[in-house]
């Protein structure tokens, strides 16, 4: 939601867990709709949270800012147990968007990424016509999981049949770990690329 910070807004998940706590994450990659003078006019956040709710290592990564692949990077080094994915799409072009690329996270990370956005219509709260999401768990593309890195997948709906969506599922830390401390089938960890340089072909040639 719209949170007030300061003299700005900022487009802020807010996390409330069973002992207590508030754990808020601003959105860091922000859309041109989000940033436009005539609509929300937000701010966008600095700084990533990682944080622990019982036992477990997490971090929230809100709707855009999954699909950028240099906070997958930054977030690569600390290890999550898991990934949470608040969204809000108007469109299905947009729920892949955020589904796909969550899904890969979770194979960069070898951890678990749970994703839920917003469905349907609500007239003078998110200024979209309507909203298409579904929910989600990936897991890493191991044997162990079934091969297909889903965990545990409800498909979008625009809310029109009048259904909430709603997924129960338990997320297997255990054996994601066991995986993460070298029996997975090939994930390096946290490769960096730090020896690889790029080679443009023409400029090469010049």
């Amino acid at each position: 939601m719209p949170v007030k910070s300061a003299a700005n807004y900022t487009n802020t998940a807010i996390l409330f867990t069973a002992d207590g706590r508030e754990i808020r994450q601003d959105k860091l990659c922000l859309t041109p709709f989000e940033q436009c003078a005539d609509t929300w006019k937000l701010t966008p956040g600095n700084s990533l949270m990682v944080f622990q709710v019982d036992g477990l290592k997490m971090a929230i990564l809100i709707c855009l800012d999954v699909e950028m692949p240099a906070l997958s990077s930054l977030l690569a080094k600390q290890e999550l147990d898991l990934m949470l994915v608040p969204s809000m799409t108007e469109k299905l072009s947009g729920y892949h968007r955020v589904y796909g690329c969550a899904k890969a996270r979770a194979v960069e990370h070898m951890c678990a990424v749970a994703v839920c956005g917003v469905i349907g219509a609500a007239k003078g709260t998110t200024q979209n016509e309507s909203n298409v999401s579904g929910a989600a768990l990936y897991l890493p593309c191991e044997e162990e999981f079934g091969f297909d890195g889903i965990g545990a997948e409800i498909k979008p709906s625009n809310g029109n049949s009048g259904n909430d969506i709603l997924l129960n599922v338990n997320v297997p830390i255990q054996k994601l770990r066991r995986l993460k401390s070298g029996k997975a089938e090939v994930w390096p960890g946290a490769w960096s690329a730090a020896h690889v340089s790029i080679c443009v072909e023409n400029e090469r040639m010049s």
